[in-house]
């Protein structure tokens, strides 16, 4: 059978079971994740032996569809998708045709999640809607010798580096409180630069709420000039995995690259932890952009970043489609809660 799992201790049990995990899957970030009238929910399958389990972000439809009966599920910011232990693969059919009966009884009409790239479990999905791959993600192995390591970096990485240590930046972390605020100016700083959306833009307290979440340790890290924080980064670590989960730089320093310091450091103090893996994500949406190329110079490993898209109910989600007049093939999923387009009216032109 399929069970909900909603409350922290029973949640947390399951990671303990399952095994390898990261920050993403946790009650406590699904819990910072989630918005007003979501229901962070845990989804575990247990059966011969095999346990599987899946986070998601159960959430009502928009209230303009006039179906409260309904809901969608979606994932957290960052990486999730199933964790797996066992042999999957001879409890594949009962999973998935367990898995599509209970989200059914729940009015799920659709399934959205990003895949985790280092811990890939998404056979389990197969059959169900589509998993596909829309990019690819940079990690350096912390487990090879700190020589290996550093001589994989691109030329150009190493001469930023010696060059920054030359103009006197050094990197250090700093401490939450007392720098909390100077990170969420540089972070802010940076998303109005590269005129991101405003879901990329978070209060104070989703940041504090960061640093206390059980089982995950969060560092702040920054690079300073001159007494000066130039760049800082959030970065988590869990499981053996340090993520590089938020970051920004000062517009006067851009040119300077100094978060090319902030990684090596970072790299350094994982290894100093027993990390085995520093995983730095890709370009925007996994694509090959200057951001993932900015990563790439740290290390040629990559992993595929997958997401997964599942049409539960096909006769409501083609009706659901049909009220918000978007069509069912629209390449935003699910269609339904596509934007509304801009129209002269709309803009009052």
């Amino acid at each position: 059978m399929i069970e909900f799992i909603t409350e922290q201790v029973a949640w947390q049990q399951a990671l303990n079971e399952v095994g390898g995990y990261d920050f993403y899957h946790t009650h406590d970030y699904h819990q910072l994740e989630q918005k007003p009238g979501e229901t962070a929910t845990l989804l575990r399958f247990r059966e011969e032996g095999t346990l599987i389990l899946l986070p998601l972000l159960l959430r009502p439809l928009p209230s303009a569809l006039g179906r409260p009966d309904l809901h969608d599920a979606t994932s957290v910011y960052g990486y999730a998708g199933p964790l797996a232990q066992g042999d999957t693969a001879a409890v594949e059919a009962a999973f998935q045709q367990m898995l599509e009966t209970a989200l059914r009884e729940r009015g799920v009409v659709t399934v959205f999640s990003r895949l985790h790239p280092l811990l890939d479990h998404s056979a389990v999905l197969t059959g169900l809607g589509e998993v596909f791959t829309t990019g690819v993600t940079v990690s350096l192995d912390l487990t090879e010798p700190p020589e290996a390591q550093r001589a994989a970096y691109r030329r150009d990485t190493k001469y930023n580096l010696n060059k920054l240590r030359r103009g006197g930046v050094e990197c250090r972390e700093l401490p939450w409180a007392e720098y909390g605020d100077v990170f969420v100016s540089i972070y802010d700083e940076t998303m109005r630069r590269v005129e991101a959306q405003s879901s990329y833009f978070f209060p104070r307290a989703y940041y504090d709420r960061l640093f206390e979440m059980e089982g995950v340790e969060t560092r702040l890290f920054g690079c300073i000039q001159n007494g000066e924080v130039v760049c800082a980064g959030l970065f988590t670590f869990c499981q053996g995995i340090v993520q590089y989960h938020l970051s920004g730089t000062r517009d006067a320093a851009l040119s300077m690259g100094p978060s090319r310091l902030m990684l090596d450091t970072v790299r350094l103090w994982g290894m100093e932890r027993g990390a085995q893996v520093l995983h730095l994500g890709g370009g925007v949406g996994g694509q090959r952009d200057s951001l993932f190329e900015f990563k790439a110079g740290f290390s040629k490993r990559e992993h595929a970043f997958k997401l997964w898209r599942w049409v539960v109910d096909p006769r409501i989600y083609a009706d659901l489609c049909l009220a918000s007049l978007c069509p069912p093939e629209s390449s935003f999923f699910p269609a339904y809660r596509a934007p509304a387009p801009v129209t002269m009216e709309s803009t009052g032109a």
